[in-house]
This record gives C-alpha cells, sequence and structure tokens, in this order.
C-alpha cells in the first residue's frame, strides 16, 4: 500500500478498489461488541464508532453493530451517537431484542409512559435521591417500592420492590413502556436468583439463572438460560451467555448471498460463535472474522511464557475461526507471533486514527477551563489507570512548580477514594475532578501536558487526541500504544513503569519552560498527521481486500 510520508494520505485507489469489491459481492460490515454506548463511551466502544463512521465514509458500505448485553433504551443510545456527530447512520442489532421480539424500526427516543402498579393508600410517597425518583415506604417507615425516572423526568428506568425493608425484585421498563426485565433477589444478600426477559405482549422470552455462567468462558452447574416459546414451554436450553450468543449469530449469519465481514473488538463473548464458524466452515463460507487485541494477551507483563488471559484464548486456539489478528502496533503483533505463529492468520497492524472533522482544532466551549501550568489526565477513574500515581507525580512536581494543578477527566469507582487520598496528602486544593465531557478539544488546548500512568495500553486514543490538538505527553512506556506515538524529546517523554521520579522531572521541566513546551507542541501535531483518516482507510482496505478471498482459498488449498 501506498501512503504519502508527509501528508499522511493514503492511496485512494486502494479503498476505491476495495469499495468496489466487496459491494459486488453484497458485503456488510458488522461490528461485535457488549453493549451500545450512549454520551459516555469507553475508549474502545469509542473506537468502534469512530471505525464505523471511517468505513461509511471511505468504504460506503452497509454496517451492523451486534451487542450482546441487555439494554432497554438501546434506541436513545444508538440516537444519541448520530445526534454527537460520531457516526451518520448505524443500524445495531441486539440479541435480547432478538429472543424478546422487539421491533424498533421507526422507534423514537421518547418512552412511552407505562402503566404503573397502583399502591396501598397507606403508603407514604416521598421524593427519591435523585430530582425525579419516588419513594415509598409502608405505615412502619420501611420501603416498599422505590421508583427510577430518567433524570429528564421522562419514562421509567426501573421499579425496585422491597421485602421486609430489603430489595427482593426489580422491574425494568423498555422505551416502548412494557416490562422487558424482571429480576428477583435473595432479600438477605441481594443476590439475583433469576432474570427473566418479556416480549411486549407481557409473555415470558428467556428465563436466567445467573450463577457465575454469565461470565464469559464459564459453565457453572447453578446457571442456565430457558428460551421459550409463545405457548411458554422450554424450546432451547443454554448453559453461558456465550453458548447463546453463538445460537444467535448462527442464526443470524445464515444468508449465503450475503459475505459478512465479522470485526470483534470484544472477543470475551465471541469465541464460541468463532469457534463455531470453524467447525461449519462450509455452512458458514459467507462469514470472514477480524479480531483486534486491545490489551496485553497475559496477566503478567510476560508475553512470552505468562498464563493467558481468557479473553485472548482465541491467539493460541485454533479452533477459532480467524482469517486476520489486527493488532495496534507492531510490539503487539511482534509479542504474539513470538509466542504463537501465525495460526494460518493474516496478521496487519492498524492503528486508530483521528479525524479533524470530529476534533476541530479549537472550539469556543467551555473557555478557560484549565489554568496555567495544568496537568491533566483522560480516563475512567479506576485502578488501571494510574491516577494514585498521578496524586505522587503532582506531590513531586510541585516542589519546583508550587503552581502546578492536576486535572482528572473521566468518572469511575475510585472517584472517592481518589478524592480522599488528595486530601490526606494535602492536595485537595490542586486536584479537579471534572466529571466526563463530552467536548475536550479545549481541554486540550489548555492544558499544559496530558500525564498518561496507565499500567496497560494497547494504544490510547487519549495520547493522540493531545497530540492532535499540540498537547505533549509524558507516560509510562508500557505495552504497547504510548511508544507508538510519543517520540522522546519530540512530542513527549516515556519513562519505565513506576518511574515517579523521572515522570515528575519532565512534567517540572515542561510547566516552568516555555520553549520547550512550545517546541514539544509543534512536535506533537507533526506526529498526529500519520494517522490521519486517508492513511489509515487505506490500511485497511489493504487489510479487507486480503481477507476477502480467504475462505476460497483455504477450501482448494485443502483439496
Amino acid at each position: 500500500m501506498t501512503t504519502n510520508k508527509k501528508t499522511g494520505k493514503g492511496d485512494s485507489t486502494q479503498y476505491v478498489r476495495f469499495a468496489r469489491e466487496f459491494k459486488a459481492q453484497n458485503g456488510v460490515m458488522c461490528f461485535l461488541i457488549d453493549f451500545m454506548p450512549g454520551s459516555a463511551a469507553d475508549g474502545l466502544e469509542m473506537a468502534v464508532i469512530r471505525r464505523a463512521s471511517l468505513f461509511q465514509r471511505y468504504f460506503d458500505c452497509d454496517i451492523i453493530i451486534f451487542t450482546n448485553l441487555y439494554q432497554s433504551r438501546i434506541t436513545e443510545d444508538t440516537q444519541r451517537q448520530i445526534e454527537l456527530g460520531r457516526i451518520q447512520r448505524l443500524k445495531v442489532i441486539n440479541l435480547y431484542d432478538y429472543v424478546q421480539g422487539i421491533n424498533r424500526n421507526g422507534q423514537n427516543t421518547s418512552q412511552i409512559e407505562p402503566v404503573l402498579p397502583e399502591l396501598d393508600p397507606s403508603w407514604k410517597i416521598e421524593s427519591g435521591r435523585e430530582k425525579h425518583d419516588t419513594s415509598v415506604t409502608d405505615k412502619n417507615g420501611k420501603t416498599v417500592m422505590y421508583i427510577r425516572r430518567y433524570p429528564s423526568g421522562q419514562g421509567v428506568d426501573y421499579i425496585c420492590y422491597y421485602t421486609k425493608g430489603r430489595l427482593s425484585r426489580r422491574d425494568t421498563y423498555d422505551l416502548l413502556g412494557f416490562i422487558s426485565r424482571m429480576e428477583f433477589m435473595d432479600p438477605t444478600d441481594g443476590t439475583i436468583l433469576q432474570r427473566v426477559y418479556l416480549r411486549p405482549d407481557h409473555s415470558v422470552a428467556l428465563m436466567e439463572r445467573p450463577g457465575h455462567g454469565l461470565l464469559p468462558g464459564k459453565n457453572a452447574n447453578d446457571y442456565a438460560i430457558d428460551l421459550l416459546d409463545r405457548k411458554g414451554n422450554t424450546a432451547l436450553h443454554f448453559f453461558s451467555h456465550d453458548e447463546l450468543i453463538a445460537w444467535w449469530l448462527l442464526t443470524m449469519l445464515r444468508d449465503k448471498s450475503v459475505l459478512y465481514m465479522l470485526i470483534c473488538d470484544r472477543p470475551s463473548y465471541y469465541q464460541r460463535s468463532f469457534r463455531e464458524f470453524g467447525k461449519r466452515k462450509e455452512e458458514y463460507s459467507n462469514i470472514r472474522t477480524i479480531c483486534i487485541p486491545h490489551s496485553r494477551h497475559t496477566l503478567t507483563e510476560d508475553t512470552l511464557n505468562g498464563e493467558l488471559s481468557y479473553n485472548y484464548g482465541y491467539l493460541a486456539d485454533r479452533s477459532v475461526n480467524m482469517d486476520a489478528v489486527c493488532t495496534l502496533t507492531d510490539w503487539q503483533r511482534d509479542d504474539i507471533v513470538n509466542r504463537y505463529g501465525d495460526n494460518d492468520r493474516l496478521f496487519a497492524v492498524i492503528p486508530h486514527f483521528l479525524d479533524p472533522i470530529s476534533n476541530p482544532g479549537h472550539t469556543s466551549l467551555a473557555s478557560n477551563i484549565l489554568p496555567p501550568h495544568s496537568m491533566i489526565l483522560v480516563g475512567r477513574l479506576t485502578r488501571g489507570k494510574g491516577q494514585f500515581e498521578a496524586l505522587s507525580v503532582l506531590k513531586k512536581v510541585l516542589q519546583r512548580v508550587p503552581d502546578a494543578t492536576l486535572h482528572f477527566f473521566g468518572k469511575g469507582e475510585d472517584e472517592a477514594v481518589l478524592r480522599q487520598k488528595a486530601a490526606q496528602e494535602q492536595l485537595a486544593d490542586k486536584v479537579f475532578f471534572h466529571g466526563f465531557v463530552t467536548e475536550m478539544p479545549p481541554v486540550y488546548d489548555q492544558a499544559s501536558l496530558l500525564l498518561s500512568c496507565s499500567m496497560v495500553e494497547a494504544f490510547g486514543l487519549v495520547i493522540l487526541e493531545a497530540l492532535f490538538h499540540g498537547c505533549p505527553v509524558v507516560a509510562f512506556n508500557v505495552r504497547y500504544g504510548p511508544s507508538s506515538m510519543i517520540k522522546e524529546g519530540e512530542d513527549g517523554y516515556l519513562h519505565p513503569l513506576g518511574d515517579l521520579d523521572g515522570m515528575a522531572a519532565h512534567c517540572a521541566d515542561i510547566l516552568s519552560d516555555e520553549k520547550l513546551r512550545n517546541r514539544l507542541s509543534d512536535g506533537a501535531r507533526k506526529i498526529a498527521e500519520s494517522f490521519l483518516p486517508s492513511a489509515i482507510a487505506a490500511k485497511w482496505a489493504e487489510l479487507l481486500g486480503a481477507v476477502l478471498p480467504r475462505r476460497k482459498q483455504s477450501a482448494s488449498s485443502r483439496e
């Protein structure tokens, strides 16, 4: 493939040729993830939406996103992606919608007001914890019901029922206004005993006894899924969630007049499906499969001999049908091939991209967010992202730059603990929590530097976004992404994992030396140019074009 190294633009004939061939074979591009993100999207889901948008623009192909987790407001979440300008059009097919027989064609995002249960006249109705919620207590003051509405006040999310003041049942309402899921709990400890999924006509479609079987790859004796017909009889029985997914995909992708290109970013629940495709290659000769590993494939740093993470079992398992593996960096590809070989699969290295159209250089939104000498850390507030290490770095930086501040952008389960830790370290007036911010460009524009303390980072889209806006990056040199974007002394600095002293020293250098900061900023913008959409589209066209004829070649080679 030809790529102009100066502009980062790919050879347009590459993706034009693939688009023509894919359309001639009645191709449909399918992305497999767990759920459809709404306004706030994890990095991985965001990468999938962006890639789908890229394929629409350059390949002009039909796109379907398959999701396997229950979502009662999936129409609203899908529409939100379009409203935010992340993608032009989108078809989403959800496992639970399929088994529940829910037709969302033409559905708007306003919930049909459901019929709520009648209340005992002796019960007391009060405002709940949130503005539009309702709490219901009996004459003894014990909670019997809690009605959770959405922040807008429009529509019911769920209703919790209590037995002797303890949660015993939760009903979740669909946007169409009916109870779509009922969860029954053990009132003594809150353990979910059973989930029941209903059709719009209120008949039971699916019964699930969770146990441990909802975890990918786990089969537990106390786990079961029963798919019921409209007479209430068990039509099919499954022992795990991934077994249910495999049945669903095998059913959905039988049309041999269509060539389905499956791209999987969340392999944990889909490995069984790909194994079934491998067993039935002749029956599903219209399927092409590509997996994208987004993290280290082992549980430890030892990628050659360390224990393999279940999520990446397909790398070692030849029975899992896989036409290609697409890594985000050369380092990750080399680690995988060095350990497993290629297992008769194509390997390609295609990083994420950043689109100038959806990431304008400047915006008037939220001006003057950050003070001078501000460091930012963007991502979910959870242990693996290194926020606690960032606090330690800040404490060291303050010795040289007394007015330095640290700003967290994101939400997560560790926020309360982080706030407490900042207070304990007497950093409360130097650390700020901004939550999830949809429009990040002004943040990158105003920040002095991005701090990346992640323990594992397959690529790090946040790093690319920061560089695009001329924001230097100081990061741990972990597997795999930072070193593919950060060139030492050109756009930032890399440090061995745990080197807090070195990281703090470079942060202080950038904050205190305006000339250094400006030079790194210029370098950041230049390096980001190599990740423009056209160059990445050409790389994808090359891989997809090579995958198209593979099934036919594999069959002929066996003969």
